[in-house]
């Protein structure tokens, strides 16, 4: 397959954009545009029944095994890693210089010396979306649409021991593909909407129908979880292999268009006992997208991006597991997701702090964010055990926000909010999350900043210290991939009861 080139467009940046249509029919994305008889060769390679979510959502076991691991240093396509030494080196070097800096406080991204060579990163998870960043109308009419296959990948090293250990680290790679030919931007300051490659959309469904074909029509059958062929030890070398084969088969590093990274202070030698503090900050390409704020005028490769949900000017955000600080996330976010569409005016728009022109202003969001809870968590306490909180319905409502990729997205929410409503939901509400295998829920650790990765977790008993590594997927990662699933299926099965109805 030849990598597909993006056309460089004027305008200002978009996380993850694109768009064919205003339509939500997905009939119409496939069989219209690039191929008249697109829509008919994919419906010949349906399977028996409907995919799952373990089929565009992979999730990888905890690792025991560097050996049972895809290295992103063995990742290649066309000859080429698919994650360029020079794109590696960047984020290191960005997450390590200003940027990684929280604004505010003397508090930045601290990166292990033994996780700052590619050779120390794989891959914990992957997605495939065909309508990032979103399947509603408001949002592709606002961002445009296109496909975006995305690692999560964490440094994995052998300590002097022998034993493995997995870094509360994690780097997600957007890996972006369009049609090269932009729609104007819906508002002004915003970007061009791409539109979707509806050939290398089929192509990459018809890979994931074969690769269930392989397994078994049953084998990915459950809840969002650890992959089951690669969780079942008969299956999952050669389930990991077909992935991997994949992968290589449609990623080029050409196409990675954004870079983001999750790390801590704390993960020195010596420094684990210490208060823990995640902190979030991205990164783009200016080969994919030429027209990110670049104060430096670096004519290529990626700069640090300010934070959509934040002021325009700061790159970083920190959350503290410290429950007694006043703010535990910093800067505090200003959301533009709408609080209640019943109630509080709310539209999609393009206007977000990662574009040029910083917007919209902060007075005029409105919006949920995580923060408005923990920030406020000593002033908030929790109620005993089985009695209601009145403020709990208020709560659930923010959360489902939150979680909602309807509402929210990386245009208009923080990361640390994407990555704790699980964990404040599990904190406040005793009841079962539906769509998402029990094992594979953040748990008793309301520190597990996974969103779709492996959580290090560590617990104290009796001043004896256990230590292990749980595979997590939060609401919001299985909300989206509900909506891949959904859409995918009525690609598949177009006039048949097996898909499910899309709203």
């Amino acid at each position: 397959m030849k990598p597909r080139v993006f056309l460089m467009f004027s305008g200002t940046i978009a996380f993850c954009s694109a768009a064919l249509s205003l339509v939500s029919d997905p009939i119409a994305y496939f069989s219209g545009n690039s191929r008249p008889a697109a829509g008919a060769a994919l419906a010949q390679t349906a399977p028996a029944k409907p995919l799952s979510a373990n089929d565009v959502s992979w999730l990888f076991p905890k690792p025991t095994s560097l050996d049972d691991l895809i290295s992103m240093a063995d990742l290649r396509a066309h000859g080429r890693p698919v994650w360029s030494d020079a794109a590696f080196r960047q984020l290191i070097g960005i997450a390590s210089g200003p940027a990684g800096l929280v604004a505010g406080t003397n508090r930045r991204i601290e990166l292990p010396s033994n996780v700052r060579t590619k050779g120390a990163w794989y891959i914990a998870s992957v997605r495939f979306d065909p309508s990032a960043p979103g399947f509603s109308d408001g949002i592709r009419e606002q961002f445009g649409q296109e496909l975006q296959i995305r690692l999560v990948v964490q440094p994995v090293t052998r300590e002097g021991d022998g034993t493995i250990k997995v870094h509360d680290i994690a780097a997600h790679l957007i890996f972006e593909f369009n049609n090269g030919m932009h729609r104007p931007p819906a508002q002004a300051g915003c970007t061009p909407r791409p539109q979707p490659d509806v050939d290398l959309t089929n192509e990459v469904v018809r890979d994931l129908v074969e690769l269930r074909s392989k397994q078994g029509e049953n084998a990915t059958d459950g809840p969002l979880g650890v992959h089951p062929g690669l969780n079942n030890p008969a299956t999952a070398s050669a389930v990991r292999q077909a992935m991997k084969r994949l992968l290589e088969r449609h990623l080029s590093h050409e196409h990675l268009g954004f870079m983001t990274i999750a790390a801590i202070q704390g993960d020195q030698p010596g420094q684990e006992d210490v208060t823990k503090r995640w902190i979030f900050m991205g990164t783009a390409n200016l080969m994919v997208h030429p027209e990110v704020p670049n104060p430096q005028s670096q004519r290529s490769g990626f700069v640090a991006l300010p934070a959509a949900a934040l002021d325009g000017q700061q790159y970083a955000q920190m959350f503290s597991e410290n429950s007694v600080l006043q703010n535990r996330v910093v800067p505090t976010p200003y959301a533009n997701n709408g609080l209640d569409g019943s109630t509080i005016p709310f539209a999609i728009t393009c206007h977000n702090a990662s574009n040029r022109i910083a917007g919209p202003p902060i007075d005029r969001r409105i919006g949920s964010a995580t923060a408005d809870i923990l920030n406020k968590r000593q002033l908030i306490p929790l109620p005993a055990p089985g009695e209601d909180d009145p403020q709990n319905k208020t709560i659930r409502r923010m959360l489902d926000t939150v979680a909602d990729p309807d509402r929210s997205h990386v245009f208009n929410t923080d990361c640390v909010s994407c990555h704790t409503e699980t964990v404040v939901f599990q904190d406040r509400f005793s009841e079962p999350i539906p769509g998402i295998d029990s094992n594979a829920l953040p748990g008793d650790n309301r520190y597990n900043m996974r969103a779709f990765g492996w959580a290090p977790q560590r617990f104290e008993d009796d001043g004896k210290i256990t230590e292990f590594v749980r595979p997590t997927v939060t609401r919001r990662t299985a909300n989206e991939t509900a909506k891949v699933v959904n859409f995918v299926n009525r690609i598949l099965f177009p006039s048949s009861g097996n898909a499910p109805n899309a709203k």
